[in-house]
């Protein structure tokens, strides 16, 4: 409440929740009554037989009152178009807005455990040591031998869960994210992938999922699940440059130290995360797009930049 939202005395904060994560909301509001903030909680099946496709009347008018916000309901892929309304709304009303999808009761402990200064000073170290040109070298036990050049003409983006006015987040916050062309190795995703037909978010913790890369773009998917290996394949065929790097991301938030099987949390987790397709080309520059994304994360890395060590198994080492 205080450092992602920066609630202050006096403020009304609207939280929009489902049923099955009622009790993370009242501890939100108890959060939120110590600042002296006031809060106001609608349960989203109260609103109407899920999923929800629209956004509710009744959330639209609580928001014209509000100055900050959090949605913390389960990732219906059917209320995808009520999230975007919301997401619409506060944006034009300036409000403070935290998007908790999928967050549970794990996530949020560990998630929310750390300070967002300090997730931020880790961003901070990272970007005193990054150039232009760059050189950054990932490996890992679980297989990951991956080179990332870094380019001029692309931006860092920053998320580390400070969230001001007009602005939203999702949080657990923690990324610190850019794009390149020049990524060629191997990239073993064995902490939690984003959501494909038929595949838990965690398949990839019980049966890694081995992408080699040159120049950005996928060449060959490999696991010893034939389930998870022709799922990843059929989303690389399903659209537009879905076969390319979209970005890749330093996981910044430290409180999370192991894998959840959740990409909420673990596209987060300390290491270096890559997501094939959307390059968000608004935020990092890039001159291409893809048409979905497939994030990819992985455990326990070690990362130099530079040739000079920044991570050894998953931990910070920047000094």
């Amino acid at each position: 409440m205080e450092g992602a939202l920066g609630v202050v005395t006096g403020e009304r904060i609207l939280v929009v929740v489902d049923q099955a994560r009622l009790e993370l909301a009242q501890a939100l509001e108890e959060a939120a009554r110590l600042t002296g903030a006031r809060t106001s909680i609608v349960v989203l099946e109260d609103q109407g037989q899920r999923p929800i496709q629209q956004m509710p009347r009744d959330i639209a008018d609580a928001l014209e009152s509000s100055q900050a916000s959090i949605l913390l309901t389960s990732a219906e892929p059917a209320e995808m178009r009520m999230r975007t309304e919301l997401i619409r709304l506060v944006t034009k009303l300036g409000l403070r807005h935290a998007h908790m999808i999928g967050v549970s009761r794990e996530v949020m402990a560990a998630g929310l455990a750390i300070d967002p200064q300090r997730i931020a000073g880790i961003a901070l170290a990272l970007r005193a040591r990054i150039r232009p040109s760059s050189v950054i070298r990932v490996r890992s036990s679980g297989g990951t031998d991956l080179e990332i050049r870094c380019e001029a003409r692309f931006r860092w983006v920053e998320n580390s869960g400070r969230i001001r006015p007009g602005k939203w987040e999702n949080l657990p916050g923690g990324q610190l994210t850019s794009t390149s062309s020049e990524i060629s190795g191997t990239f073993v995703a064995n902490a939690a992938l984003s959501g494909l037909p038929g595949l838990e978010e965690s398949v990839v913790m019980r049966s890694p999922v081995e992408i080699k890369v040159e120049l950005g773009r996928v060449r060959s998917v490999l696991s010893s699940s034939g389930p998870v290996m022709r799922a990843v394949e059929a989303f690389i065929r399903s659209g537009r440059n879905l076969d390319r790097v979209g970005h890749f991301a330093f996981g910044t938030n430290i409180g999370l130290v192991e894998p959840m099987g959740l990409i909420i949390a673990d596209q987060n987790l300390p290491g270096l995360h890559l997501t094939l397709g959307m390059t968000y080309p608004e935020l990092t520059g890039a001159d291409w797009d893809g048409e979905g994304q497939l994030i990819l994360t992985g455990k326990h890395a070690d990362i130099d930049i530079d040739g000079d060590p920044v991570m050894r198994s998953g931990r910070y080492v920047m000094r």
